[in-house]
């Protein structure tokens, strides 16, 4: 049953830790300490930073999550393509919600797993670099933040794709564009960025475009603006609820 999803699921993950691997290791073979000079806006030298800078991890969690995201893209097509085999998923000695249910979280923990994979990819890099990657006390919300916004994106495509027909699956792709449209249109003050801004509340990357970490604990540079701890609660809220209505109206498919 879900055996199948995982079987898929690691057919796809295969690519996109061969992809990371492949990253890492031109970085470790290529890469060399870095040294950055710190200047006045008139040209005067202020500081050099350089070995054993410390680099806050949290502040590489966008790097974690687009990269699950891309992933999820793919992933979150799962029930669209289940739907294909229906004369055999449905015949199944199993209730189809408990079916979708399975799917649904074995595609989250391949997310997470990748995240998580990630991030572990960077902090070495960072200190093949020269950098110190650290965690901090802060580093809880906003690494909750960025394997949210990958989970809610899964679940969104999940949403947009299970009702379709098997080509349905493109929806992953055709996302990504209109996503980062909405999130530039947001600016305008018009009707236009009206619409677009209504539309961001349920685009996952409009509460994750950049996290700020500093002594008043870590603030998302996004486009509302919230405390990475509130950001991180509504993006998880909104992952179980489009998983949710994923799955009602999955089970309510008919051939």
């Amino acid at each position: 049953m879900e055996y199948a999803e995982f079987l898929r699921v690691r057919g796809t993950i295969k690519w996109h830790l061969g992809i990371l691997a492949a990253v890492l290791l031109i970085g470790l073979i290529f890469g060399h300490r870095l040294t950055v000079d710190v200047n006045d806006p008139a040209g005067s030298h202020l500081a050099t930073v350089g070995s054993g800078m410390r680099v806050a991890l949290a502040w590489m969690a966008p790097l974690g999550m687009f990269y699950a995201a891309i992933f999820a893209s793919s992933a979150g097509g799962s029930l669209n393509r289940e739907f294909a085999l229906r004369d055999i998923a449905w015949t199944k000695p199993l209730s189809r919600s408990a079916l979708a249910l399975r799917y649904v979280l074995v595609d989250v923990a391949a997310v997470a797993l990748l995240y998580v994979l990630t991030l572990a990819a960077v902090a070495v890099l960072l200190l093949r670099f020269g950098a110190a990657p650290y965690v901090d006390a802060g580093f809880a919300a906003p690494a909750l933040l960025g394997c949210g916004v990958s989970v809610m994106w899964y679940a969104l495509v999940q949403v947009l794709s299970c009702r379709f027909p098997p080509s349905g699956i493109a929806v992953g792709g055709i996302l990504w564009p209109v996503a980062l449209l909405s999130l530039g249109l947001a600016d305008l003050h018009n009707v236009v960025g009206i619409a677009a801004r209504a539309l961001d509340v349920i685009n996952p990357l409009a509460y994750m475009n950049g996290v700020t970490v500093g002594s008043h604990g870590a603030v998302v540079e996004s486009l509302w603006r919230l405390p990475a701890a509130e950001s991180a609660l509504i993006v998880w809220g909104f992952s179980v609820a489009f998983c949710a209505l994923a799955i009602a109206l999955w089970i309510r498919r008919e051939a």
